[in-house]
């Protein structure tokens, strides 16, 4: 899918585990953190040499307003890790611009917890680290 030239809110999707997730917070719904680092510069005493890294973890915050039925899919998988039962599941997102990202042997890192009180809710955000990132923007 070519990427598009405009953003549609509509085209969204985080599909976890083979679920679609719904009822995504108003801050944000999905969140991709890529290495910092995937090439550098190490100067010897005669010269540079560039090295490059095959880092394809990532780590993915998906945030979600505490009524959505997506925290309870998530919270089943953030139990059973701390019950010693985990395992990795997959993330397929469409990023609303004709772009999918697929996240493969994902696990929770954390769950940032219940807040509550205010007029407004409050997002319940989970934070997953994944073994590997791929972007399609192909036609």
């Amino acid at each position: 899918m070519a990427r598009a030239l405009t953003y549609n809110e509509v085209g969204i999707a985080v599909v976890t585990d083979g679920v679609r997730g719904s009822d995504f917070a108003d801050e944000f719904a999905f969140e991709v953190t890529v290495p910092d680092t995937l090439a550098e510069a190490i100067v010897g005493v005669d010269k540079a040499t560039t090295s490059f890294y095959f880092d394809k973890t990532v780590e993915v915050k998906v945030a979600f307003k505490p009524t959505s039925p997506s925290n309870d899919q998530y919270l089943i998988l953030y139990d059973n890790q701390q019950e010693g039962s985990g395992r990795t599941f997959n993330i397929t997102i469409d990023t609303g611009v004709n772009e999918r990202i697929s996240l493969n042997r994902c696990a929770i890192k954390t769950f940032e917890g219940v807040r509550g009180g205010g007029k407004t809710t409050t997002m319940r955000v989970f934070t997953l680290t994944c073994e590997e990132f791929n972007r399609d923007t192909s036609a």
